[in-house]
């Protein structure tokens, strides 16, 4: 097995988390930036009315700007993963590579492929080895470990993001309503 596709998995991961970093650091800044336009507006409108009125920045106390809280940035959602061209998700598989999809999923992302197969099911509990048969049908020891983590994390992925849910008390398990 090569270690590009040892290491894929985890890259994916961090390309996503990395993302959803980055999106809610620009909105805070875009935050920020509003907030501090509407704070010069107010400063160059009170300055033109009364000079008087207004302290200078240099007299607003240091302990006062370090204490203040910024903003918390507001909810949003992660931002979405990029799609692969489809011409190298039908690539045909070579030796070391990672498992592909049976035909029936292969133009679907994950969290699409999984969603149908639970949706498929809808109403029922289904096992993360449930899901990783229907996406790759059987696969060598090796091939099924790189799929079961794959499949492992994009449950969790689509159950954090609300597009189905856990079932209680029951490792392992999912469903969606």
């Amino acid at each position: 097995m090569s270690q590009k596709s040892e290491v894929q998995p985890t890259l994916e991961s961090l390309q996503f988390y990395y993302q959803t970093i980055a999106t809610d650091y620009e909105n805070m800044a875009k935050q920020a930036r509003e907030q501090l336009e509407h704070v010069e507006a107010i400063l160059n409108s009170s300055v033109k009315s009364s000079p008087t009125s207004v302290k200078p920045a240099a007299a607003v106390a240091p302990a006062a700007i370090l204490t203040a809280k910024a903003p918390t940035p507001a909810p949003s959602k992660p931002a979405p993963m990029p799609r692969m061209p489809a011409s190298k998700r039908e690539a045909p598989a070579r030796r070391g590579s990672a498992p592909r999809f049976v035909k029936a999923y292969q133009s679907k992302t994950m969290l699409d492929a999984i969603g149908q197969v639970l949706l498929e099911q809808s109403g029922n509990s289904v096992s993360i080895e449930d899901v990783v048969q229907a996406l790759y049908g059987d696969l060598k020891p090796s091939l099924y470990k790189i799929a079961k983590d794959r499949v492992t994390k994009g449950l969790s992925k689509g159950k954090v993001n609300g597009m189905w849910q856990k079932v209680a008390g029951q490792q392992g398990y999912y469903t969606i309503s």
